[in-house]
């Protein structure tokens, strides 16, 4: 009785027609493009082969050469696996730049061969690994800033300790800023660095009785200099344009005066409100849950925009195109590929709590019809328990936890759904 009553509530995501489902499978079995593979291959192959010459034009041919040719390409298979399974995933629409981050890398790639030629620690290594990470992602990053410090490693003929000097100074950027939100501060994470960078340089140059000379410290000093400046206008510049571009692009759609909304607005009242208030409740639950409050808000203003091609036949398909033809952001088409079932990606919290939301607002709004009394906590028990009960949601990123939360937090919405009526 449940799944019929629910059914008529809305158009269930995971009900499609066959011609869906097809697409659906096909969506599933899509790799990556050619073009992906065709450009990683290219970099794994360049690395070991600019390394090899640039210890060629500096020292002639020898074992040495060779052998560094052979780590690099080891190192850079390694990058490359890596690369390859999270692009799919990488957070602030990166996959969809990959000219960008191959460009990034041949740059990252002459920078850590300029080692061989420059004075020692006067290259900011580091902190181009980090934009590295940023433009890519936190596990690409670290292990391309793995094969960068290998090949500066090899290019200068130093030892391990030449290695720590950068490796581990690219992981304490890379985890001081794996969260969006870390980008709103600058000054910690640059005075981190460069503690670390003096205790470190220190240590080598007492403790392992390296011979210190004026030129080492002016380079040291330099290098340290270069890094700090390239963190503090990198930061800057990719909050800008990197990690805030996401959020402000969302902000933009999700104003009730923004073009699509308005015509849906004008196209029906009832498919707006129920838009307008679905988008609140999605807000609200994501908050409650730590879930992306913004990605969740578009999602519960756009999931339904299909509705604006004519009918309530195929939404799905119709609501995707919309949102492709309009430039969507990827996070959000991925989000309304989830909803209406049409990827094989887990079901993520932000879709799950549009999917709940937009259950109860029209079940409240369909009730209003034919009764003014509408017991809001019954609806939302009952939305809740099927939910659970329900098959697809045990794939979902949801936890029960979660789902308490969620629930607690709509039936503390009792006086909003007066305006449902």
């Amino acid at each position: 009785m449940k799944q019929e009553e629910a059914k008529k509530k809305k158009e269930e995501p995971a009900v499609k027609d066959k011609k869906t489902n097809k697409t659906g499978k096909a969506k599933r079995q899509k790799a990556l493009p050619l073009k992906i593979y065709l450009i990683a291959l290219i970099e794994m192959l360049a690395a070991p082969c600019v390394c090899f010459l640039c210890i060629f034009l500096r020292e002639g041919f020898s074992r040495y050469a060779c052998f560094s040719a052979g780590a690099v390409l080891v190192t850079a298979a390694f990058a490359l696996c890596v690369k390859i399974s999270e692009y799919p995933q990488m957070p602030y629409g990166n996959s969809t730049h990959p000219v960008r981050n191959a460009i990034c890398f041949f740059a990252l790639c002459l920078i850590a061969l300029s080692t061989g030629f420059l004075p020692e620690f006067a290259v900011p290594l580091s902190s181009a690994c980090f934009i590295y990470m940023v433009l890519t992602s936190l596990k690409t990053g670290l292990s391309h800033a793995l094969l960068f410090t290998t090949m500066a490693m090899c290019s200068l003929g130093e030892g391990s300790w030449f290695f720590i000097y950068y490796f581990l100074g690219t992981l304490i950027l890379c985890y001081m800023y794996s969260r969006a939100e870390d980008f709103e501060r600058m000054v910690l994470p640059a005075c981190v660095f460069a503690l670390y960078r003096v205790v470190l340089f220190v240590f080598i140059s007492f403790c392992l009785n390296t011979g210190l000379t004026p030129q080492l410290i002016i380079a040291a000093a330099g290098g340290l200099i270069a890094e700090l400046v390239v963190i503090l206008i990198g930061v800057y510049r990719l909050r800008q344009d990197v990690v805030n571009r996401l959020k402000l692009k969302l902000s933009e759609i999700c104003d009730p005066e923004y073009r699509l909304l308005k015509e849906l607005r004008e196209e029906s009242r009832e498919e707006f409100f129920r838009a307008v208030h679905t988008a609140y409740l999605c807000n609200l639950c994501a908050k409650k849950i730590g879930a992306d409050t913004m990605l969740t808000r578009a999602l519960g203003y756009f999931h339904r925009i299909g509705v604006l091609r004519g009918d309530n036949m195929n939404i799905a398909q119709k609501t995707l195109s919309i949102a492709l033809e309009n430039g969507f952001e990827p996070e959000l088409v991925g989000l309304i590929r989830e909803y209406w079932e049409i990827s094989a990606h887990k079901l993520s919290k932000e879709a799950s709590i549009a999917i709940l939301c937009d259950d109860v607002v029209h079940t409240i709004m369909d009730r209003f019809t034919t009764s003014n009394n509408v017991n809001y906590n019954n609806i939302i028990s009952e939305t809740m328990e099927f939910y659970t009960q329900y098959k697809r949601f045990s794939i979902s990123d949801l936890s029960l936890k979660d789902i308490g939360d969620i629930e607690k937090c709509l039936k503390g919405e009792k006086l909003y759904y007066d305006f449902l009526r």
